[in-house]
């Protein structure tokens, strides 16, 4: 008798101390989604805001993640490796164009790398918050730039990131980006 009571406190203290651990989990087994940027930090470019996750046509294979106008994002699929992907970007071999985090610069100045598409090797470690449903990848924070600031053209919004303890460049905006699931 005294040993079933102490495996029934057992499993009770065991539940609730996994119910206590913070949760943060990949970035959904192969479950699609679109994302919505939301202004964070600093708003020195109100007109982010609702924007969503598209790419630029595809050059050799390459593509930039871009923020467009809200009705016009693409579907995200989250992988259980880890990786993210935009199914419409077109590989040349038939594959998906997943993507491809490149952070870099100084201590506290980010560099202007854009978030790419690619049709191999993209980045893995991205996850998904549950309790806000906001995209993460390791150590930094997401910014939409206006193209000059990364040596593009005006026209597009490009998605890039900055590094814990990096400031956002100049000319681009500090955003979240909420998954928002069909």
């Amino acid at each position: 008798m005294a040993a079933k009571m102490l495996s029934t406190i057992f499993l009770l203290a065991s539940a609730i101390s996994a119910a206590a651990l913070p949760s943060a989990y990949s970035a959904l087994e192969s479950t699609s989604f679109r994302l919505i940027a939301r202004l964070d930090g600093f708003h020195s470019m109100p007109e982010i805001d609702g924007l969503e996750v598209a790419f630029t046509s595809p050059a050799d294979g390459v593509g930039i993640v871009t923020l467009v106008s809200p009705g016009n994002g693409k579907m995200i699929t989250g992988h259980d490796d880890n990786t993210v992907s935009i199914d419409e970007f077109e590989c040349p071999d038939g594959g998906i164009g997943q993507w491809l985090v490149s952070p870099g610069g100084t201590a506290t100045v980010p560099s202007t790398n854009t978030v790419d598409l690619k049709c191999q090797g993209g980045s893995s470690q991205f996850f998904i918050t549950p309790e806000d449903s906001l995209l993460h990848y390791q150590g930094g924070s997401w910014m939409g730039c206006r193209g000059s600031t990364v040596g593009l053209s005006d026209q597009i919004i490009a998605l890039s990131f900055f590094k814990d303890g990096q400031r956002p460049l100049y000319g681009c905006q500090e955003v979240r980006l909420v998954a928002q699931f069909s």
